[in-house]
């Protein structure tokens, strides 16, 4: 008996879901939102790990 788990070839990845999408861009913005009410230094950011822009390409 063959009880191993068989991998069909071609696309079985589903491309994201929508809903998932503009959930995680509505929780971005609502982020953003709340760091508003907040005033830190550049350096007090650095020291909590906290970066709002994009850091891939530092």
């Amino acid at each position: 008996m063959d009880n191993s788990i068989r991998v069909e070839q071609g696309s079985n990845v589903q491309p994201p879901n929508s809903f998932l999408v503009s959930s995680l861009l509505l929780l971005d913005r609502i982020e953003k939102w709340l760091a508003g009410f907040f005033q830190m230094t550049q350096e007090e950011q650095k020291d909590a790990g906290i970066y709002f822009d994009d850091q891939s390409d530092k």
